[in-house]
């Protein structure tokens, strides 16, 4: 049981890891574009950054069940 809590943990900081880096390079290519200040497309961009982290720790998730087989 505390072999599955570490692996948990693991996807867990990997999942909000790439939303940090994912939301850090949104706003830092936003405003090197000089768009808009407009908060539908921020809230757009935030909604896929957090759909593809998801699919990002998924895919880390089937690589170490690859792994362990």
């Amino acid at each position: 049981m505390n072999r599955r809590n570490d692996s948990s943990s693991k996807y867990a900081s990997i999942f909000f890891l790439v939303i940090f880096i994912n939301i850090f390079l949104f706003f830092a290519l936003s405003s090197l574009l000089g768009g808009s200040d407009s908060t539908d497309l921020i809230a757009i961009g935030i909604i896929i950054s957090v759909l593809l982290s998801f699919i990002i720790v998924q895919g880390f998730y089937v690589i170490d069940l690859i792994k362990k087989k």
